[in-house]
């Protein structure tokens, strides 16, 4: 089937002016924003947060003995922790109070 020509009754110069006032609309619409709100489009740009560095180790070896070691220093009690072997007999020697709530100090 062949296409006919367009239908002369649409006016051309019709559809221009609206296209035309169209874009007038739109133009008078974003100065109008511009005018009402300019702390939006003069606002400084945001500031982006930087991510420390990865904290992997290469050399796993290395920091499986350094954990085991700090962990042995913990329950052998040095750095002022409570020796591992103390406090389990401080709390065999409470008995069946051992299960008590702590009593301590308020801070």
């Amino acid at each position: 089937m062949a296409e006919g020509r367009e239908n002369p009754g649409v006016h051309t110069r019709a559809v221009l002016s609206i296209a035309g006032g169209l874009l007038l609309f739109l133009i008078v619409f974003i100065v109008v924003l511009a005018f009402l709100f300019p702390e939006l489009i003069r606002r400084p740009a945001p500031v982006f947060a930087s991510f420390p560095a990865p904290s992997v180790t290469t050399d796993e070896r290395a920091e499986r003995v350094f954990l085991e070691r700090t962990q042995k220093q913990r329950l052998s009690g040095i750095n002022g922790a409570l020796p591992i072997g103390r406090a389990m007999a401080q709390i065999a020697a409470r008995g069946t109070a051992a299960y008590d709530p702590v009593q301590g100090t308020a801070r």
